[in-house]
């Protein structure tokens, strides 16, 4: 009886373990994608809903590749949880600065 109790638990901790958490999917900017400063730049992306740990908002930023230093930062966005399948959206313009020196760049979009 004791070591049906131990598989039970070790079968338990398995399947919890085996969550699946959502996605997000960067549409837009493409990757290696060349920007100009005083240009748009659209920030497209979707969450994948698939299951128990369910991203209800996401932060963006902007890092500088070489340095790690972030040079902008995007509101939050949030969805209305959907009881289907289906792809949550997110679309942001944003205009690229003048300040904003020429180099390699690092868009992040992370959830909670």
């Amino acid at each position: 009886m004791k070591n049906c109790y131990k598989y039970y638990c070790a079968l338990l901790l398995l399947l919890v373990s085996v969550a699946f958490a959502d996605q997000i999917i960067l549409d837009e900017p493409p990757a290696s994608g060349i920007f100009h400063v005083d240009a748009p730049m659209d920030i497209r992306y979707r969450i994948r809903y698939n299951g128990m740990a369910a991203i209800g908002s996401t932060a963006v930023s902007l890092a500088n590749a070489e340095t790690r230093d972030i040079v902008a930062v995007f509101p939050n966005a949030t969805w209305i949880r959907s009881d289907t399948n289906e792809d949550r959206s997110v679309a942001d313009l944003w205009h690229i600065p003048r300040s904003l020196n020429n180099g390699t760049y690092i868009l992040r979009v992370a959830g909670p």
